[in-house]
Formats: C-alpha cells, structure tokens, sequence
C-alpha cells in the first residue's frame, strides 16, 4: 500500500514542515540517505508542549509531543522527495531525545510512539533501529526531539 494510501486510510494529515529554529537547513539527502534535522512538537510555528519528562509534563502529552514531531519529519521528507514519500525504501535511524529529570527510565516506552507511528505510516518498511535517549534540556523547553534518516531511492 502507498504511503499517502496509509495516511489517508489513518485520516492524518501532515503538517506544512516547520521552519528551522536556528541556522540550518531541515533535511539533507547524501548518497541515498534523507536526512532529518531534529523536530521539535511545533504546529504552524509553535511549540505546543513544554516542560521536562518525569515532572511537569504527563507521559501522555509526551506521546502525543512525540507523534508531532514524527509528523514533522514525514512532511519534510515530502517536502524534499518532492512530494513522492513512495521513494522512501528504509528507515535506518530514529533518535529520539527526552527532557527528562535525572531519574525518569521509561525512555524505551515512551519512544514506542514514534515507533507505532513509523511502522502505521511506513508498513513493514517503517521498521528501524532507535536510540531513546534522555537529556538535560532541548530547544524552546521542548520535552523531546526527534531525529530521523531515512533510506532512499
């Protein structure tokens, strides 16, 4: 099944990618690898959750951060395959960073989201390998970060 196909049977819709935040640009493609500049939970230019893991954030606006910036980065990936999310072939990497209190450890659950997310978008081509890693802080207070590499033709 086509992708646009997955996303329109989910009744999603993606986002206009987001502006960069700083001095870079949002995707890059070398050598047949897309890659995705970290997303932040931003819609229309602003950020829509805050706040650091563990403390002043529920796990649940957390996941939904998550699925944000997933959504983020699929649009931008649309966005440089010229519309064409079919030329995807893999998705070698996803990182995803959490503001999290020095105790919070449910890093691995909380990532499933973006997981569940990939895979429900990309199909068996959405598996991939992931780091769920916790951090001190991240732009605009943002609880989390995603950065993904996608494999394409």
């Amino acid at each position: 099944m086509k992708v646009n196909d997955r996303l329109n049977n989910m009744h999603l819709d993606l986002p206009n990618p987001p502006n960069p935040v700083g001095l870079y640009t949002p995707s890059i493609i070398i050598d047949n690898l897309l890659h995705i500049s970290g997303q932040l939970p931003v819609i229309n230019g602003e950020i829509r959750y805050e706040g650091k893991v563990g403390t002043s954030i529920s796990l649940s606006d957390v996941s939904t951060a998550i699925e944000i910036c997933v959504l983020n980065s699929v649009a931008i990936a649309k966005q440089a395959l010229d519309g064409d999310l079919d030329r995807i072939t893999g998705i070698p990497r996803l990182r995803v960073y959490l503001n999290s209190v020095d105790t919070f450890s449910e890093h691995a659950t909380i990532a499933n989201s973006a997981s569940q997310l990939l895979l429900d978008i990309f199909g068996e081509l959405g598996n991939h390998s992931r780091s769920a890693i916790g951090v001190a802080s991240l732009p605009l207070n943002s609880p989390v970060e995603i950065e993904l590499l996608f494999a394409v033709k």
